[in-house]
């Protein structure tokens, strides 16, 4: 492939050495990419600090097929995204999404969109209230799944097409359903209607209102649910994710 550019997110890195780094990249244009930074942590090296974590960055790496790791050559800072670094919800949320992500995502198929996404996500994720981290997090949820193509349909029963008593929710349906196909369903439960409608307001709207939508806590638990549940249904390693984890003791 030889040289490519493109934007991309630092989404993790590790020491290499005495001087340099390994980090992941996930990049606009040609997706999730791993690479080798030679002399990264070297007093005077020429990335500076744009392999730092939460850091959107334009870089320049030599790519072959068949390579895990590729060698990079130059990276820029676009933009740091410090305050996720120095509060410990937004760092947890943030992180969230990048293992959701790495899991979530099959290949190194470039997708834009998701790209976006992911920036707009850690863009709210400094700007919105605490209360509102968790929001944001089931929005990105979401909208990762409809670009990633799996979009958990909220506003029709999955098995008869209808849109009214929408009260239960079965995972490998892809979405809701009426009680009557509910009755049908083994993996069907109940979805409260304060649930239901946070839910299609979060795959509606726009990432950036979604920090507006602070969820009482006793609705936490449950969309928590549905999405860990439906989830699973698509990403193998979803129970395994060490975020995840750390998002529920945050409760």
């Amino acid at each position: 492939m030889g040289i490519c550019k493109s934007e991309a997110v630092v989404t993790r890195s590790i020491r290499l050495g005495e001087t340099s780094k390994i980090v992941w990249l996930y990049t606009k244009d040609f997706g999730r990419v791993k690479a080798v930074a030679k002399g990264a942590r070297s007093p005077k090296n020429r990335f500076g600090s744009s392999l730092e974590l939460f850091t959107h960055c334009s870089v320049v790496f030599y790519c072959k097929e068949r390579r895990d790791l590729q060698l990079l050559s130059q990276s820029d800072t676009l933009r740091h995204f410090s305050i996720l670094e120095t509060d410990v919800a937004r760092f947890a949320f943030a992180s969230a999404c990048f293992e959701l992500l790495d899991t979530m995502v099959v290949g190194e198929d470039s997708n834009p969109p998701l790209f976006q996404l992911l920036l707009d996500t850690l863009g709210s994720f400094e700007e919105c209230p605490k209360q509102g981290l968790r929001s944001v997090f089931w929005a990105f949820e979401l909208k990762a799944a409809e670009l990633l193509g799996y979009k958990p349909e909220l506003f029709r029963c999955c098995r008869c097409d209808k849109e009214g008593e929408l009260k239960r929710f079965a995972p490998l349906k892809g979405g809701l359903v009426c009680r009557a196909c509910g009755l049908r369903e083994p993996d069907s439960f109940e979805i409260s209607p304060a649930a239901r409608e946070l839910l299609r307001t979060l795959q509606s709207r726009d990432i950036s209102e979604a920090g507006s939508q602070a969820p009482v806590p006793r609705l936490e638990g449950e969309v928590d649910r549905v999405l860990e549940v439906f989830l699973q249904f698509h990403v193998d390693r979803l129970p395994g994710l060490k975020s995840l984890r750390l998002l529920k003791s945050l409760r």
